[in-house]
């Protein structure tokens, strides 16, 4: 049955389980795909990874014949404008080159070769429906890995999916360990690749080995998922703006030193701080 959701300020239903109204989907042909393809199906879904999408973002994939949409929701749903929907990026289906299952079909991790996001649906029946489009349009002869999820990583990733965890927390933590690491040691310095300089960077593997050694993590695949965790949530940031922490040599970058003006830096404060006292403070162990 398909899933509508009101608009209260217009009284419009938007259907996203099904076929979009008359005026959506003229605003998808005009608007948002391209002259040589057409509107094949729209997926509810939020959308994580990178600047682009924030964190758990309100979004829409729009599916075409060859490509895929990834369109951010903002502000109130409304039939006779379209300003809430934006559309940040689209990708090739053939440029697909993997995708990873979530937790009983309530997420993705998309790979394709310009970016990589994780899709949250919320709805296994969502998410196999996606899945089977994908199926249909991939070009013949192509091929793209699926991977289930990884065991050491199914209990954070569900905790991400469902939101149980506290954000204030782990950001507060992550700003601890940035000041900890700023002030006690010289991991954090300009670092020199192929013929670019990166500017305040520490290593993937210099960053588990001092969570392990201070104690805050016990072993190294539980350091992997808090670097994980802060790379979602913008307190560390990769040097290539890649969405995924690795324990290797790949550059880190905290979120203070990612901005020579400070103005983002100090907006992503604000909005911690926001949060954190909305929800009565935290208190870390």
């Amino acid at each position: 049955m398909p899933i509508t959701e009101p608009d209260e300020s217009s009284g419009v239903e938007v259907i996203w389980d099904g076929e979009p109204s008359h005026q959506l989907l003229l605003h998808y042909e005009l608007e948002i795909i391209r002259e040589e393809e057409e509107f094949v199906r729209h997926f509810k879904c939020e959308l994580s990874g990178g600047i682009a999408f924030g964190v758990h973002s309100p979004g829409v994939l729009v599916v075409s014949t060859k490509r895929c949409y990834f369109c951010l929701r903002k502000g109130e749903m409304r039939m006779d404008s379209f300003d809430w929907l934006v559309c940040v990026d689209s990708c090739r289906l053939d440029s697909l080159d993997r995708i990873t299952l979530g937790l009983e079909y309530q997420y993705l991790f998309l790979t394709f070769s310009s970016l990589s996001c994780t899709v949250i649906f919320r709805d296994s029946d969502r998410c196999r429906a996606f899945l089977s489009q994908i199926e249909a349009r991939f070009p013949s002869g192509k091929k793209y890995k699926v991977a289930p999820t990884c065991s050491k990583t199914a209990y954070n990733l569900k905790r991400q999916v469902l939101k149980v965890e506290n954000r204030a927390a782990l950001i507060s933590l992550g700003l601890d360990i940035e000041k900890e690491i700023l002030s006690t040691t010289d991991l954090i310095q300009d670092r020199r690749r192929l013929m670019s300089t990166h500017s305040q960077t520490l290593l993937g593997s210099q960053f588990v080995t001092w969570l392990c050694n201070n104690n805050i993590r016990t072993n190294r695949a539980d350091g992997c998922i808090l670097g994980q965790r802060l790379l979602d949530l913008g307190v560390l940031n990769h040097a290539s703006s890649q969405p995924v922490f690795e324990d290797n040599s790949s550059l880190l970058r905290f979120q203070s030193s990612s901005h020579s003006d400070e103005s983002h830096y100090k907006k992503f404060i604000l909005c911690f701080k926001n949060e954190n006292e909305s929800s009565g403070g935290v208190s870390l162990v």
